[in-house]
C-alpha cells in the first residue's frame, strides 16, 4: 500500500433533534470512559480539569487517548434511551481525531463472518497488556525497541507479536490495526499496522511488515512510525 496515496475519510453525523448551541471551534480532551450504544459512541473526556460528554458516530478509541473534535453541537437535557439516562449537557460531533493517529467510523459494510463480528462487536474493550505478558516473536522485535531504533529501522522488515487494541476497517481497502505488546511508554507504546488482513479486537497476533517513519497524511494526521504492507503470520 502506498502511504502517500492514503486519504482520510471522515463521516458526517446528521442530527435530527433540535440543537441549542453550535460550536465550530476545535477542542481537545483525554478519553476517560467509552460507551458504545447503537450507532453512537459516547465518550467521557477530561478537558481543562473538567469532565464533559461527547457523542460521535460509532468509533473505537482507547482509554487515555487524547482526541480532537470539532463542529460540536451542544445538546441540553438530551435523553439517550439506549443508555437509559438523560445528559444535562452533551456535545455531538461528526468525528473525532486521535492526536498522532486516526479514528474512523466502524460502521462500513462488513462481511457476516465470525472474525468481522469480533471487530464490529458492540462492547469490545481490550485491556492493555503488561510488560512481559506477550512473549517476543521468534526473530521478532518489541514496540519499545522499534521506537528506540526508528532511524535505523526505516524501510526494514520487522516481526511483532502484540494484542489487537483497535481495528479501523477498510480505509481505502486497508485495515488499520492498532497493537500493543506491553512495552514502551505512552504515547510510544502502540503501533498501527496497515494490512489487508483482519483480526479481532483482544486477539494476540504476529505481524510482519515494513517500518515507515515520519508519515504525514495531511490534515494533522502524523505518525512517528507505522508497519506498512503488514501481514498476519500464522
Amino acid at each position: 500500500m502506498k502511504i502517500k496515496k492514503l486519504l482520510i475519510i471522515l463521516t458526517c453525523l446528521i442530527i435530527t433533534v433540535s440543537m441549542s448551541i453550535a460550536d465550530d471551534s476545535a477542542k481537545t480532551g483525554t478519553v476517560k470512559q467509552m460507551q458504545k450504544a447503537g450507532q453512537y459512541t459516547y465518550l467521557t473526556l477530561e478537558q481543562n480539569g473538567k469532565e464533559i460528554w461527547v457523542a460521535t458516530t460509532s468509533t473505537y478509541v482507547l482509554i487515555g487517548d487524547i482526541i480532537d473534535y470539532s463542529e460540536a453541537l451542544l445538546m441540553e437535557e438530551f435523553k439517550a434511551p439506549s443508555l437509559k439516562r438523560t445528559f444535562d449537557k452533551i456535545y455531538f460531533t461528526g468525528g473525532v481525531k486521535i492526536i498522532g493517529g486516526p479514528s474512523f467510523s466502524s460502521e462500513a459494510s462488513m462481511p457476516d463472518d465470525d472474525v468481522h463480528k469480533k471487530v464490529q462487536g458492540e462492547n469490545i474493550t481490550a485491556v492493555v497488556p503488561v510488560k512481559g505478558e506477550i512473549p517476543k516473536a521468534e526473530n521478532g522485535i518489541t514496540i519499545e525497541e522499534i521506537y528506540a531504533k526508528l532511524d535505523e529501522l526505516q524501510g526494514a522488515k520487522v516481526i511483532v507479536r502484540a494484542k489487537v487494541m483497535k481495528v479501523n476497517k477498510n480505509i481505502l481497502g486497508t485495515n488499520w490495526i492498532t497493537i500493543q505488546d506491553g512495552t514502551g511508554s505512552f504515547p510510544d507504546n502502540r503501533l498501527i499496522a496497515l494490512s489487508t488482513d483482519i483480526a479481532g479486537i483482544t486477539e494476540t497476533i504476529t505481524v510482519k511488515g515494513t517500518i515507515k517513519t515520519d508519515i504525514n497524511l495531511g490534515s494533522g494526521y502524523k505518525f512517528k512510525v507505522v508497519i506498512d504492507e503488514a501481514s498476519l503470520v500464522k
